[in-house]
């Protein structure tokens, strides 16, 4: 039994339980997500996405390409995804002049999307000097060049996880520089491709 002296310190401590718990809770980071479908200007929409938001994506074909310039923040990124997994998004593109999906700005997931087919000058996902990328749930077919490639400049925590990748004219996956010197890839972690 508590004595009346060790009362009002149990009630303090807990009130002041309670309250940090309600502060946590009102300042944790918000996900927002936004849905579109294929007729949005998909690169627009991307480059629109504040850190922590995510783009989801209705069935259907989208228009590629594009050049991904915003990102998020550690521990909260812009993720691009699928709405519906079984009925995955198709990112197309037909030119050669550029790559499906270039990633320049950190902390970029996407998630359960579909490329190809593809040009052979064209790869699906090329990484420029981009740190906290994760490539994960997508499926790549019929492409013309590499699915995901990081080949140009140091990148630190790329994840590449249970993609499945198919039809291929070209390498898969291509990480780190051709002579070996010019850039580094770390805390790179492939799994279940």
């Amino acid at each position: 039994m508590m004595t009346d002296k060790r009362r009002p310190t149990a009630c303090t401590v807990a009130m002041s339980g309670a309250v940090l718990l309600a502060l946590s809770l009102m300042w944790s980071p918000q996900i927002a997500a936004r849905e579109i479908g294929p007729e949005s200007n998909l690169c627009a929409e991307i480059n629109a996405l504040p850190a922590g938001e995510e783009l989801v994506l209705a069935p259907g074909d989208y228009q590629g390409p594009c050049a991904i310039r915003r990102g998020g923040e550690l521990g909260i990124p812009i993720v691009i995804r699928a709405a519906d997994p079984t009925r995955r998004p198709r990112i197309l593109y037909s030119g050669s002049t550029t790559n499906v999906f270039e990633v320049r700005a950190s902390h970029v997931t996407i998630r359960g999307l579909e490329f190809g087919p593809t040009h052979p000058d064209a790869d699906a996902i090329r990484i420029f000097n981009a740190n906290g990328v994760t490539i994960e749930d997508c499926h790549f077919s019929h492409l013309g060049s590499l699915a995901v490639v990081a080949n140009h400049a140091s990148v630190r925590g790329l994840v590449v996880r249970r993609n499945v990748i198919r039809n291929s004219l070209a390498t898969a996956l291509y990480f780190g520089c051709h002579d070996g010197n010019g850039c580094s890839i770390t805390g790179l972690l492939i799994e279940g491709n």
